[in-house]
């Protein structure tokens, strides 16, 4: 699903990866780098989210990968077989459907019964596009 906002991010790194990979010991690099970058700031931004590390799957799912394309190579930044990210960055409502009510602790020993819980957002991945984005154009830009 489209994230509002950070498609024209995305599209315009994608567009500028394009145009910067004369050579493929250099591409290399330029890929390298933006993955650095965003790797590093995946970790600022989930920090700064205000989600509590439990099992630390979420954060340390937030790796980038470089992923083939038809005219080049893209960078990709994402939660991978995370079934909570998506309510951690953007909030929602979460129903029982299993049973009457969801059933959850909240503290050792201490359960809770709800028909349903909303999770407010505490985006982790749009910031860290946001923030990374002037160093990856940079890096694009002097083509490392």
């Amino acid at each position: 699903m489209p994230i509002k906002g950070i498609d024209k991010l995305t599209e315009t790194i994608t567009q500028r990866l394009r145009e910067r990979l004369p050579t493929d010991r250099r591409s290399r690099r330029i890929v390298l780098e933006v993955m650095r970058i965003l790797d590093y700031e995946a970790q600022q931004a989930y920090g700064r989210s205000g989600l509590e590390r439990r099992s630390g799957a979420l954060a340390n799912s937030l790796r980038s990968y470089p992923e083939s394309i038809p005219d080049g190579i893209r960078v990709v930044m994402s939660p991978r077989n995370i079934k909570y990210a998506r309510i951690h960055e953007f909030g929602g409502t979460i129903r029982a459907i299993r049973g009457e009510y969801l059933k959850f602790q909240v503290k050792p020993g201490v359960w809770v019964q709800k028909r349903q819980v909303t999770i407010r957002a505490r985006p982790y991945l749009r910031p860290t596009l946001v923030r990374a984005h002037a160093k990856i154009m940079k890096v694009l830009a002097e083509g490392v």
